[in-house]
């Protein structure tokens, strides 16, 4: 979208609504089965839990932000909130 110069939500939906459609033209496959393979959720779980993982970042001097204090730099902060 950057690419596109696109700077505001409504310009991005209607980026997508012509980009989707190209993207899965190029790259959607077909499933290998039919079959139903999902599974139901185990007894006190919760898909927040499943696919939610919260870290707090941290910020170094050079704009780079790591998790627990990884090493690897994980993205680049911009300096606004």
């Amino acid at each position: 979208m950057r690419l596109a110069d696109i700077t505001t939500v409504e310009e991005a939906n209607a980026f997508l609504e012509t980009y989707l459609p190209r993207f899965d033209q190029c790259f959607a496959r077909p499933p290998l089965s039919r079959d139903n393979l999902t599974s139901s959720l185990a007894k006190g779980s919760s898909f927040r839990g499943n696919l939610l993982c919260q870290r707090q970042p941290s910020i170094a001097r050079n704009y780079t932000e790591a998790f627990n204090h990884n090493e690897e730099a994980m993205g680049l902060y911009d300096g606004t909130v």
